[in-house]
């Protein structure tokens, strides 16, 4: 290399060293970011009645993606919108047990986007939920 173009060579290293080290803090800060986005959301699951029906609902997050069900549970009408919590589904013995029973009902009403919720509603750890109680 000639004594000109040695400097531009040296210029060029540092600048490309400078956007590396830039690219990895701003990668590391993203990542920082999107940790404790996902500790501090709360997504909580509601069990209210509804005043007009009577109807139990349970409602949880992701409720536009996952579809719904809705059925009987000892003669009382029973709705699952969304992806209800476990942890807060061991809080309430009527939800978990109108879910519990809904989940097998072969009367259930599903919606079509339900592949989602039906996994969840009959995956492993309800499934210890419902057999040995919270």
């Amino acid at each position: 290399m000639t004594s000109i173009g040695e400097p531009l060579r040296k210029q060029r290293q540092g600048r490309f060293k400078g956007a590396m080290i830039l690219a990895m803090a701003l990668l590391a800060i993203t990542v920082l970011a999107a940790i404790w986005l996902a500790i501090a959301a709360d997504a909580p699951t509601i069990v209210e009645t509804d005043p007009e029906t009577g109807t139990l609902v349970i409602s949880g997050p992701e409720q536009e993606f996952v579809g719904r069900v809705d059925g009987r549970y000892q003669g009382r009408n029973v709705s699952v919108i969304g992806l209800p919590a476990y942890g807060e589904l061991i809080e309430n013995a009527e939800a978990l047990a109108a879910i519990c029973a809904l989940r097998t009902d072969p009367t259930a009403q599903w919606s079509e986007n339900s592949e989602s919720l039906r996994a969840h509603l009959n995956g492993p750890e309800l499934d210890r939920y419902c057999v040995t109680g919270p």
